[in-house]
């Protein structure tokens, strides 16, 4: 078996076990680990690599996850001038790869802090899919100049794509299911109120709208919500008098 048939099928088994994390709750820094690992191993080249997370809305990030220590180090003088490898990739949408030594003038915090650490080079791959907004980035470093190969960055731009679709059905999947969650309190709560208005309506002989003034007024005068006020009516049974 040749070593790019090694390589592929290590990225395989890897993206079928990040699927199976993204599935569990509170597992997302571990799939990235996995990301990073798989990362480095597919490319020989490679010295370390880092997994970089951008929130929802784009506006803030962090390295998730770093397979070496000094790499952790180094991204934060990123985050603080602004600018690098990896945030040039995710502004971009591109992937961004070349020899540090040639970007000093560009990115000189980056290439002084890269340069301490003994690397020379990188490849840094923007995790996207279609038309979404960009998750993150995954970027590999090596210690030996030019390191990175058309090859090396076709196998992580596959692996990227195919990781980012696995990342973003997991989000819908999340948003989805938070939303179900949200929509059954609701109409609990709506339940709840219209019971304790009912409630009420028959122990004092008032209207609907009557009844829903007497809980929105116990509401501000315990500045509590409707449905504890409704939910709190309907365990005791202790009749409100109506206003006055």
């Amino acid at each position: 078996m040749d070593n790019l048939t090694v390589r592929l099928r290590d990225v395989a088994a890897t993206l079928k076990d990040l699927q199976t994390l993204l599935e569990e709750e509170g597992q997302r820094d571990q799939a990235l680990v996995w990301l990073a690992e798989t990362a480095e191993r597919a490319v020989p080249a490679a010295a370390m690599a880092t997994a970089t997370v951008l929130t929802e809305d784009g506006r803030t990030s962090w390295t998730a996850t770093a397979t070496g220590r000094s790499s952790t180090e180094f991204d934060g003088d990123q985050y603080a001038a602004g600018r690098g490898p990896w945030l040039e990739a995710a502004r971009t949408r591109r992937t961004v790869c070349g020899d540090i030594d040639g970007f000093r003038g560009r990115w000189p915090e980056f290439a002084g802090a890269a340069g301490e650490a003994g690397l020379r080079s990188y490849l840094s791959v923007p995790l996207l899919l279609g038309d979404e907004p960009v998750l993150g980035t995954l970027t590999l470093y090596s210690r030996l100049p030019d390191a990175f190969e058309p090859v090396d960055e076709a196998l992580i731009e596959v692996f990227t794509v195919a990781a980012s679709a696995t990342i973003v059905n997991s989000r819908r999947y999340r948003r989805a299911r938070e939303l179900a969650d949200h929509l059954k309190i609701a109409l609990t709560s709506r339940a709840q109120i219209e019971q304790a208005k009912g409630l009420l309506m028959a122990q004092h002989s008032i209207t609907a709208d009557e009844a829903f003034a007497m809980l929105s007024q116990q509401s501000q005068n315990t500045n509590a919500k409707l449905r504890d006020v409704a939910r709190s009516i309907l365990d005791s049974a202790a009749p409100l008098r109506p206003p006055t």
